[in-house]
């Protein structure tokens, strides 16, 4: 009886320890789609002009979203650069780059984005915010958002201003603000 016991708490703890496997692999497979529609949004608003609303929000059951972080970063090395984006030669490219660090979990995912490398994202910084308009008096207001810094999750409306006589894309990314925020 005592070996019956045993064997059936060893069953529980392995049955335990596989569906935990299984749900951290489904919220790895979540992520990894949330970004390749993130990226693609991105690529749409930056190569066809085109306005995007996206939403990027990671599921709450799945990590703790205080050591998630999803940023652009530009990387300037051929071999990394044909690793990620599979174009050989291409010295310079830009990725999408999702990264979770919490005590117990550490995990990455990148995306190439196909995009020129000279992509601005101006800031909120009224100094850097370039062309693009403020919305904060807008109802929902947004937020303009830097891009090429840590990219918070949210809803957000990509818009391309870049001027026709310019080849260099301006994107304004901005954040739709929560209610009761200021």
């Amino acid at each position: 009886m005592l070996v019956a016991v045993i064997i059936m708490g060893f069953v529980i703890l392995i049955g335990t320890m596989a569906l935990e496997q299984l749900r951290v692999k489904k919220c790895e497979s979540e992520i990894n789609n949330l970004l390749e529609k993130f990226k693609t949004n991105i690529e749409t608003t930056v190569n066809q002009l085109s306005p995007k609303p996206i939403v990027f929000s990671t599921p709450g059951e799945c990590f703790n979203q205080k050591y998630e972080k999803i940023l652009i970063k530009q990387y300037n090395d051929q071999r990394f650069c044909s690793d990620y984006c599979g174009a050989s030669g291409k010295q310079l490219c830009t990725l999408l780059e999702y990264s979770l660090n919490s005590p117990d979990k550490k995990l990455s995912n990148r995306k190439c984005l196909f995009i020129s490398p000279d992509t601005i994202f101006p800031s909120q910084d009224p100094t850097s915010r370039g062309d693009c308009p403020d919305r904060s008096g807008e109802n929902p207001p947004f937020e303009l958002q830097n891009f090429s810094a840590e990219i918070p999750q949210g809803s957000y409306e990509l818009i391309n201003i870049t001027p026709p006589s310019k080849d260099i894309p301006v994107i304004c990314a901005y954040m739709k603000k929560k209610s009761g925020s200021s």
